[in-house]
Order: C-alpha cells, then structure tokens, then sequence
C-alpha cells in the first residue's frame, strides 16, 4: 500500500519550465479533478498523454497566465507548486536520444496517487525505484522503450531531492511474478544533465540488467527442465512396476507447461552460448537443441492459435472441437521434451559459465539529436 504525508493536498498542479516558451502543467490529488478543472479554466490545453501546456511570447504574458492561474485554483481548492527542476519530458526526450538504439519516450501522469500502485506487479527492480512506487508519491513518469531489443524503463524524478532521477525497468515479456524477484536488477540514480544520465544508463545500468535478465532466463529454464526430469524420473518407476498409458499422458501434460517456459527463454541462452567457442560434442547438443526449440515453437504456436480465445478450454471444449488434439499434442511435443531431457544441461552448464558477456541491445544507430519541438505522445 503506498503511503502519503498527511500534508499533501488533495488537489495540486505542478508547473515545470519545458524547452522553449512552454510551461508544463500536471494535475495530480486525490481530488486531480479540481486541480483539471482549475487549469481548463485558466485557458489550459490538454495534450494526449494527459499533461497541461500554455505556451508564451514572452515572459510577461506568462506571468499573467500564471497570475491567472493561481486564481482559478484557489476558486477550485488546487495548489499551485512549481517545480525546480526542467520537464520531464524533455529530459526523456535528451535521454533518448544519447542512447545507443532506437528508445521512444513516453510521459505518463499519475494524476490520483492509487494509479501508480498499478506499476508494482510490472516493474523488475530491487532498488529506489520499487520503494519510490510503494512508499512515495509519484506523480508522472516517463517510459523509455527500445522494442527492437525489448527493453522498457521507467524515468522517474528523485523522490526527496531536488535535482536527480531515478530510472529503473519493467520486466520484459514472458515473466510474471516480477516482485521481490532475486534476479531483479536495482535501479539507478542519475544525475541532472541529462547526457550524465544518457551516459550513466548506457555504460552502468543497461548492461548490469542484460547479466539480471540473462540470470533470470537461466534460471527459468533450469528450473523448468528439473521439473520435467522429476516427473520423467517418477514415471519410469511408475511404467516400471505397472504399465498404463494414463501415466504418460499424465507426465505430457504437466511436461507441456514446462516446455511453454523453455521454448520463451531458451533461445536467448543458446544464442549467449554460441558466442564463443564450443567444443564438437556440446555444439552438435546446442544444433539438437536448437532443433527441438523450433519443433517446440511451431506446436505451441498451433495449439494457441487453436485455442484463440479460449486459453482456459476445459477437455469437454476439446473433446467436442478438436477431438483427441490434446493427445496430438502430446505426442507432437513428446521428441522435443526428450531432447532437452538428454542436451538441456549442456545448455545451463555454458549458460552458468563465465567470460561470456550477456547478450547486448542491438548494434548502435548514431545518436539523434534532440528534437527542435516536441510533439505531444499519446499514452
């Protein structure tokens, strides 16, 4: 549950200086709601991600704005604050572009402090970040996303300082359970400038989170692969003493949401391994693994597609549209399952050993400048 000081007011708005003669304006409170309707009636425009803008000629005509303002939030119980340090959305925008790839920035505002309860299950961090979420407030944020590598950060202002930021990650695609995870990365504080911050991200945090989530990854397979030889090894006793088919199929179908884990996060961990040298034996282990993974890739891909929108199908929904596709599947999966119960600890064995960094981002592009002007970006 995130906490508040007893002294925060229920409406607020924040003022920051953007690039230019524009002056950002945020809504926030447990009542943001008056603070909105204060700056709507202050002639206030809205931009797509939620965030207020006046912009000004000159510096008399916004003082006069803000005057007026300042007035129209009194009328509506907001506080007017302004902020000492540059909008965050141009300090995303600077990251940006001084990181090496292509990374998009995305402002999001918080306006009701509850709102930001809902990055914890998705946020991957085990520093200042998670506890700023829980404990602090957080009024507005800034993604900053590199799809091609599949990375996304979430930029924050440091809680309790007044200069700095914190930036940390949400976990990538195909992990749930991401709170208190043991691999989790710890965010990073960053300083002002924002080229510092572009500079400390790329050289200290990006690749402590590559060696975090190439861990996680290892781990997630190990863990799947060990389940797997538990129940093999508990089946051939079973066959052994008293034959029955019913044991095989019950061993394929626990195997089966085994395998959907190896076939997400082995491909990375083969990748990581046959970035240095491999001995014949283990090479021709990573060619059969490999091998398996896209016999295992293209039968789950069918059997979602089967399924589509029906993830939770009972066996009466199977038995009655696709009969016996569920012991199809079974069968299908059976030679990849016994693949990775022969090679799969080769993998984790190169995959656990040093002198191999983790895999990077995708090679650098030139870095962009800045933009001249920023267009509002859509949440």
């Amino acid at each position: 549950m995130t906490s508040y000081a007893a002294s925060t007011p229920p409406a607020q708005i924040i003022l920051s200086v953007c690039e230019g003669a524009e002056i950002a304006a945020i809504a926030t409170g447990e009542q943001y709601k008056w603070a909105q309707s204060a700056l709507v009636a202050a002639g206030w425009e809205r931009t797509g991600n939620g965030v207020y803008t006046r912009l000004f000629s000159e510096r008399a005509a916004a003082e006069r704005a803000i005057s007026t303002l300042v007035h129209a939030a009194r009328r509506h119980r907001a506080a007017v604050v302004t902020s000492t340090r540059p909008y965050l959305g141009d300090i995303a925008d600077t990251i940006a572009h001084q990181l090496p790839g292509p990374w998009t920035p995305t402002v999001e505002v918080y306006s009701h402090p509850v709102w930001q309860e809902d990055l914890v299950p998705w946020l991957w961090d085990s520093g200042e970040l998670i506890h700023a979420v829980q404990a602090g407030q957080v009024t507005h944020a800034t993604r900053l996303t590199n799809e091609t590598a599949g990375v996304d950060l979430l930029l924050i202002e440091r809680p309790g300082h007044s200069t700095g930021y914190v930036a940390g990650a949400f976990a990538p695609d195909g992990f749930d359970d991401n709170f208190e995870n043991p691999h989790a990365p710890t965010s990073i504080v960053l300083p002002q400038d924002p080229y510092r911050a572009a500079a400390e991200i790329a050289d200290r945090y990006l690749p402590a989170y590559h060696q975090a989530l190439h861990a996680r990854r290892t781990a997630a397979v190990a863990s799947a692969l060990s389940r797997i030889r538990d129940e093999h090894t508990e089946l051939q006793h079973l066959t052994a003493t008293e034959p029955d088919p019913a044991y095989e199929e019950r061993f394929a179908d626990m195997a089966w949401h085994e395998v959907l884990d190896v076939v997400k996060h082995a491909p990375p961990l083969i990748e990581h391994c046959r970035r240095g040298p491999l001995p014949l034996e283990d090479s021709m282990a990573m060619t059969r693994l490999e091998a398996a993974l896209g016999t295992g890739t293209t039968i789950v891909a069918g059997w979602h597609g089967m399924l589509s929108g029906r993830p939770d199908a009972p066996r009466a929904y199977l038995n009655e549209h696709f009969p016996g596709a569920k012991a199809i599947r079974n069968r299908s999966i059976r030679p990849v399952i016994d693949a990775w119960l022969a090679d799969g600890d080769t993998l984790l064995r190169h995959a656990h050993a040093p002198g191999r960094a983790p895999i990077p981002a995708p090679a650098a592009v030139p870095a962009l400048p800045p933009a001249a002007s920023k267009p509002a970006r859509p949440r």
